[in-house]
């Protein structure tokens, strides 16, 4: 009697021993511990992180091409209007926006990249875009200087009282068409044209902060990913 209520015992010891390990065998297990040792969930995050860098990179590309634009406009300085360069300053403020968002998408890659990883041609090749950005920035500075060397023509327009003087006798002969009328017409333009070169100025050096930013945080990136 007393052998059937050991084997009982013992039956029921092995059985509960049974269940608890069928009930940790179906625990949920650590999600960084699966990162690691599972394979497709390892291939997934990876797959995000490439379609990230892709992203970036495609908006980068897309930069270069709003530059490349703006370069052929200033290129061909002969035809620029006042409205040619306020819409090459408009798209400069453009670039810039987008090079800083571009850059706080690449320093939100800096806590998960790692080191010697598949990602390292992806951070290559962004930081090789930001260089020939920020690079294009300057040959950009370089048109705009050529530009505004066109201000020498203001010492010909009137100014200051002179102008105040000139301004009522000018209006009174345009309708006569008298030379006066066209000089005055003529300084205006090129008051307008100061102007939006300053402008153009103003969001070109802005612009050239902001791709420095991005230059230095696309080749950290690059190292960190190495």
């Amino acid at each position: 009697m007393n052998k059937i209520k050991f084997f009982a015992v013992l039956f029921a010891a092995g059985l509960m021993s049974f269940v608890i390990l069928n009930v940790r065998a179906g625990e949920p297990k650590n999600a960084a511990s699966d990162i690691g040792k599972n394979p497709q969930i390892q291939q997934g995050t990876d797959k995000d992180k490439i379609n990230e860098m892709k992203d970036i990179l495609l908006k980068l590309v897309r930069q270069d091409e709003l530059l490349d634009e703006t370069i052929e406009s200033m290129e061909d300085s002969s035809r620029l209007t006042v409205q040619d360069i306020l819409a090459m300053s408009l798209s400069l403020r453009v670039v810039k926006n987008n090079v800083e968002h571009i850059t706080y998408l690449t320093k939100k890659q800096f806590p998960e990249i790692q080191p010697s990883s598949m990602l390292a041609k992806y951070t290559r090749t962004i930081s090789s875009y930001a260089g020939k950005l920020d690079r294009k920035t300057f040959y950009v500075e370089s048109l705009a200087s050529k530009l505004s060397g066109e201000k020498s023509s203001f010492r010909d327009a009137p100014s200051g009282s002179k102008r105040a003087k000139t301004r009522g006798k000018n209006m009174r002969n345009s309708a006569s068409g008298a030379p006066g009328a066209v000089s005055y017409a003529n300084g205006r333009q090129i008051l307008e044209k100061q102007r939006a070169l300053a402008n153009l100025s103003e969001n070109l050096k802005n612009l050239k902060s902001s791709s420095k930013k991005l230059k230095a945080a696309s080749n950290w990136l690059y190292i960190a990913s190495k």
